[in-house]
């Protein structure tokens, strides 16, 4: 498949996101998800080249989707697998293969430096954050009190 080809087969998927995007996420998410589209795009061996363009669509969402914790119910903006499947008529088992394929080909992981946006982070990593303030006190509190039964 040529360059060209592959640019309209790319542009193909970006559409479809934008569609669901419009209507389920956040035009931050959008911009994460066109930002795979390319990368993907711009690799040697393309994996877009081959298969229904809503798989690659869908896969792409569930990639910046889970990366970004949107599965999670206390999310602010949160997404089911089902209604992504069902939204393109896609099987769980495709979507989460392919999905598995995209952030391994890319080496991409939770927290990513180019495909995770902070306003995601989990809430249990958030209370964490939130509470590690009081740690430099409890720690200073437990030495204090370490120290006084030593001597």
């Amino acid at each position: 498949m040529d360059k060209e080809e592959i640019a309209i087969r790319e542009q193909a998927i970006i559409e479809l996101i934008e569609v669901f995007s419009s209507k389920y996420l956040n035009e931050e998410i959008q911009e994460l998800c066109v930002k795979l589209v390319k990368k993907l795009g711009r690799k040697r061996d393309v994996l877009f080249v081959s298969g229904k363009l809503e798989i690659w669509a869908v896969a792409i969402i569930h990639a910046i989707a889970t990366i970004n914790f949107l599965f999670e119910k206390t999310q602010h903006l949160h997404i089911t697998v089902a209604d992504l499947n069902k939204f393109y008529g896609t099987s769980n088992s495709t979507t989460t293969q392919r999905s598995k394929l995209i952030r391994d080909t890319l080496k991409i992981r939770n927290f990513d430096k180019v495909f995770y946006s902070e306003n995601y982070t989990p809430s249990a990593i958030a209370s964490i954050e939130r509470e590690a303030r009081y740690l430099p006190a409890l720690v200073n509190k437990v030495f204090k009190n370490v120290n006084r039964i030593k001597k």
